[in-house]
């Protein structure tokens, strides 16, 4: 016999982010990639926060290495945060997990909200309790695999995934076939 155990919330459609606006938060953390910021795509996040505080960190990049996320991680524990969202492919989501994770040992608040917002179909993450962070200097890959991680809601709206460059779209859903033809 099998169990699965499915603990994160989705809210899908076209509107999904306008539920951010219900949370029981004071204090936002953001943890996207520079596109997200320079395109001004945030904005589609940022805009349903309009009643919180919210301090965006957005130095995400393919493969997180240690050093973002130790950075992302000093940056959290001082916002003094009641959420993280992260927002961008699986990179800025396991980067956020991370976070979440590594800030939990730094300054216990097993209570942080976790919500992720892809912008990108294939990895997953959004759903998952896995994250994978780089040691830059070997190149090596880490997972983190606990519960602790898996987001409590995974936000899929149709208008973040339509915003990405169409060579990213075109990679994903690569990665989205590929999936499908090992399971």
């Amino acid at each position: 016999m099998q169990k699965i155990k499915f603990p994160t919330t989705l809210w899908v459609g076209e509107d999904a982010l306008q539920g951010l606006r219900d949370l029981p938060v004071k204090k936002v953390f953001i943890v996207t990639d520079p596109f997200m910021v320079q395109s001004g795509m945030i904005s589609h996040v940022t805009e349903n926060l309009d009643f919180a505080e919210v301090e965006i960190f957005s130095d995400i990049v393919p493969d997180p290495p240690t050093e973002v996320v130790a950075a992302g991680v000093s940056h959290l524990v001082e916002s003094n945060a009641d959420a993280i969202i992260a927002v961008g492919g699986g990179s800025a989501i396991d980067a956020g997990k991370a976070m979440l994770y590594f800030g939990n040992r730094v300054k216990a608040n097993k209570d942080l909200m976790f919500i992720a917002v892809p912008t990108t179909s294939g990895t997953g993450s959004e759903v998952t309790n896995f994250s994978v962070i780089t040691m830059l200097e070997t190149g090596t890959k880490y997972p983190i695999v606990t519960d602790e991680i898996q987001p409590n809601i995974a936000i899929l709206d149709t208008r973040l995934v339509m915003s990405v460059p169409p060579s990213i779209t075109a990679d994903t859903g690569m990665d989205v076939l590929v999936h499908l033809i090992e399971s």
